[in-house]
């Protein structure tokens, strides 16, 4: 094993109830070259105090404190200050296993043409059980995204591809791995269960505002097909073909979509 340093990237905003556990699942990992950055992203409330406890003498814990910017740009900026050769982004409620970054660094180390490593992953607070993401595969994955946000990526590759489109306010993870498949990078997943994603009983979550605003959601989705239309179109066709598709269709088929897409498209050629 060797010692590359891992960044691991949090942004912070207004969860003081949840981030002290995030903090700890970092700090008790059995991989030890870590540094830790907090971007306190506007909270207001006890967030910026709960996370300054951490803060101490030593070079490992950086705190990063902005006024609010979203979750992309908030990334973006952990990202700029990080020293690894390793990143990661960990969001300020969800939980790794003691041995996660280990197993994801020995993946990168030993697999020069792997570039992103993740693992299979549960649920836990207000939900318990397996978070059923399907396997990687090319074609499924340009569909939906089967990849968690906490996934080890190498910095340079996140430079390489300019981080987080910050213009998107959804999926924008999705489309970082894109691009970073885009350049030629293979994908793994461990098959161990070593990302834990909080459940709220609340269900406040971007995630769970988000799957009730379908059109918010479509509407990212087909700038991400837009921007990278040539590649969409060498693995899954043209769009009207996508809408054919059983898979995409139950989902996505109706008069409003289609439209939207067209707008987007007319305004490319």
């Amino acid at each position: 094993m060797t010692d590359q340093l891992v960044s691991v990237v949090i942004p912070c905003y207004n969860c003081e109830r949840t981030i002290e556990e995030t903090i700890e699942t970092v700090l008790s990992q059995t991989y030890k070259n870590i540094e830790i950055i907090l971007v306190n992203d506007g909270s207001t409330d006890n967030t910026l105090s709960t996370i300054k406890k951490f803060i101490t003498d030593k070079d490992s814990i950086m705190l990063v404190d902005q006024k609010n910017q979203g979750q992309s740009r908030t990334r973006n900026t952990g990202a700029k200050n990080a020293k690894g050769k390793y990143l990661l982004f960990l969001d300020s409620d969800d939980k790794i296993d003691s041995t996660f970054i280990e197993k994801c660094v020995n993946v990168l180390e030993k697999n020069p043409k792997i570039k992103i490593v993740y693992s299979q992953s549960a649920y836990f607070g207000a939900r318990e059980g397996e978070w059923k993401l399907p396997e990687y595969e090319l074609k499924s994955f340009l569909r939906n995204n089967c990849i968690p946000i906490t996934a080890l990526i190498q910095k340079q590759d996140f430079d390489n591809v300019n981080g987080f489109d910050e213009s998107l306010t959804f999926f924008e993870d999705w489309e970082l791995f894109l691009k970073i498949i885009i350049h030629g990078g293979k994908v793994y997943r461990i098959p161990e269960t070593l990302f834990f994603y909080r459940q709220h009983p609340e269900k406040t979550s971007l995630t769970n505002h988000a799957v009730k605003d379908r059109l918010m959601l479509s509407k990212n989705k087909l700038m991400i097909y837009n921007k990278h239309y040539e590649f969409f179109h060498n693995n899954l066709g043209s769009f009207d073909d996508l809408l054919n598709d059983f898979v995409f269709k139950d989902k996505y088929y109706n008069l409003w979509y289609k439209k939207l897409f067209y707008k987007i498209i007319k305004k490319k050629s």
